[in-house]
């Protein structure tokens, strides 16, 4: 298994403090300071901040990454569930469920354009788990908690049509964030492997991501004017999807302390 060097010791509360100084920053970088996605101003206003009212960005698990004080071990930990539940479960469990989900053409075509996306130059998950093994880490089987957060997207993304888009809206917006504070908290430890990675090289390009948001909410946009949808629908979704992910990784975050 891959060693690495822990950064010198500091007090827990400047620690803490650093992190959520480091995820704020990361959160105005990947989200708040993006042009606006939607024409609409209450859903660019959703997606903008809407994660910072659920008091996501800070939690245990993300707070651990950024202090930038995890043990190899670890690391393998958070990175196997992450797999599974992810990348793994999401693009083979998640969005072909999705697909099947609703016969709206609006929704089928967003799906399918995501699946080429998590297809393309080829399998994203596939590329995640070869990052895994670079490490010196093995993905082992999908445990529990990555079981259950496959199945909660599952359901989030099989719901009412405007819930899933904006269930949809709100994984793609999280996972923007998401990625990014995995890749500091990888970076500080494995900067050699990360700097040459494809898969990070991919996620990290702020442009691809700004696209998937701004598909999202046209999609969105076009829904509601046709009166298909509804804009509590939208918000509702959003907000159980920032919700299960919270969870998922606070899961993650409490085997880790057990």
């Amino acid at each position: 298994m891959t060693t690495m060097e822990k950064p010198p010791a500091d007090a827990p509360h400047t620690l803490s403090g650093n992190a959520r100084s480091a995820a704020n920053q990361l959160y105005r970088e990947r989200i708040v300071s993006r042009d606006d996605p939607s024409s609409l101003p209450w859903l660019s206003q959703l997606l903008k901040h809407g994660m910072l009212e659920l008091d996501h960005i800070d939690n245990p698990m993300y707070l651990t990454l950024l202090e930038g004080n995890m043990s190899s071990s670890a690391f393998e930990s958070f990175l196997r569930p992450y797999y599974w539940g992810s990348s793994q479960g999401f693009n083979k469990k998640v969005l072909p469920a999705a697909l099947k989900a609703h016969s709206n053409e609006n929704w089928r075509g967003y799906i399918k354009s995501i699946i080429r996306e998590e297809n393309t130059p080829s399998c994203h998950s596939t590329m995640f788990s070869n990052f895994v093994q670079s490490l010196g880490y093995e993905v082992g089987d999908r445990p529990d908690t990555a079981q259950r957060f496959v199945d909660k997207l599952i359901a989030g993304y099989s719901a009412t049509l405007g819930f899933a888009l904006g269930y949809a809206l709100g994984v793609e917006t999280e996972a923007d964030f998401q990625i990014a504070v995995i890749h500091s908290a990888l970076l500080k430890q494995f900067p050699n492997v990360i700097a040459r990675d494809e898969f990070f090289t991919i996620h990290m390009d702020e442009s691809g991501e700004e696209a998937h948001a701004k598909a999202t909410c046209e999609s969105i946009e076009a829904l509601i004017a046709d009166g298909t949808i509804e804009a509590s629908q939208v918000r509702d979704g959003f907000n159980a999807a920032v919700l299960d992910t919270r969870d998922f990784v606070c899961d993650i975050h409490a085997e880790l302390t057990h």
